[in-house]
């Protein structure tokens, strides 16, 4: 199997704040409290940190002493923002700039942990996005927003990473080498199945303004130095069915040992596993489902 060579166009460049061996950790959310039990399975499967998702009611109502758990239990902690509702990118000041607060709260939170690092997406719902003044707008306001988000994180020393969308806003490389180009001190958390997601929406919405299709191998060649992070998980891609991502690997469509091969190639020094689902979002995943998707990507990952 070819593996892809270290590729960097287009001017998108740029050192990791980190160094070392790679570390693989786990999303976790509020249906997974206790932390503590969940950081004690963790710890015994070999993980060796933890992704926060600070989705309501988190952090307001983080109850257990992360510092406290992460010396017990010897697992490092990143934080993904929240996601829902947080219009970053939205052209009206009140709206993005609610956004902006809550993240800022998120982020000073995060850095009583001396967090690994804080994730974030950029989102925006605007009924007028087809008109391209009101595009221009947006992409202003997505600037503007990232900018405060890095300089914020920033004076905290915490590495902060932008993710790629599973919709066309953002969730192409020619939108997010625009963040890259103008922001320069901000890294790339890769989701792999978001590209599959992004991908069947740019064939299928009717209106699409976004023609831009890229393949899993072709990001990773383009953002190579930029990737902090990687969220990996399967995506069962169905006949013209909008793909089901986060399953376990194997029971979708992806080349998981391929992708862990193209991980080895890049700057890469977190992967997250997120598989949440054994099948089409239904069945949970179990938690031995964890323990062998771990050891599968540091044997491939680790060869």
């Amino acid at each position: 199997m070819r593996m892809a060579r270290d590729h960097v166009p287009n001017g998108i460049t740029g050192s990791n704040p980190v160094s070392g061996v790679m570390k693989y950790g786990i999303s976790v959310w509020y249906g997974d409290k206790p932390l503590e039990k969940i950081f004690e399975v963790l710890s015994n499967y070999g993980f060796d940190y933890v992704e926060i998702f600070l989705c309501y009611p988190f952090p307001e109502k983080i109850t257990e002493n992360l510092n406290k758990l992460k010396r017990e239990y010897g697992l490092d902690i990143a934080f993904h923002a929240p996601c829902s509702g947080i219009h970053l990118s939205h052209p009206r000041k009140e709206i993005s700039d609610a956004a902006l607060i809550i993240m800022k709260k998120c982020i000073k939170f995060a850095s009583k942990f001396s967090p690994l690092y804080f994730n974030f997406h950029q989102s925006v719902e605007v009924e007028t996005f087809e008109f391209e003044e009101v595009r221009k707008d947006v992409f202003a306001v997505t600037l503007k927003s990232t900018k405060n988000i890095s300089e914020l994180c920033r004076k905290f020393n915490i590495p902060v990473t932008i993710e790629n969308n599973s919709s066309p806003f953002f969730g192409t490389p020619k939108q997010l080498k625009s963040i890259f180009k103008n922001i320069h001190d901000i890294n790339f958390c890769f989701d792999v199945g978001h590209v599959v997601k992004t991908n069947w929406k740019i064939r299928n919405y009717t209106g699409c303004l976004v023609k831009e299709k890229s393949t899993i191998n072709n990001w990773f060649k383009v953002f190579n130095k930029k990737i902090l992070v990687v969220h990996l998980h399967d995506c069962l891609i169905e006949n013209n069915e909008e793909p089901k991502d986060h399953l376990i690997f194997g029971n979708g469509s992806l080349d998981i040992e391929k992708i862990c091969k193209m991980i080895k190639k890049t700057s890469c020094k977190y992967v997250t596993i997120e598989t949440i689902f054994r099948e089409k979002w239904k069945k949970r995943a179990l938690k031995n489902d964890l323990k062998n998707e771990l050891d599968f990507c540091k044997t491939i990952i680790e060869d």
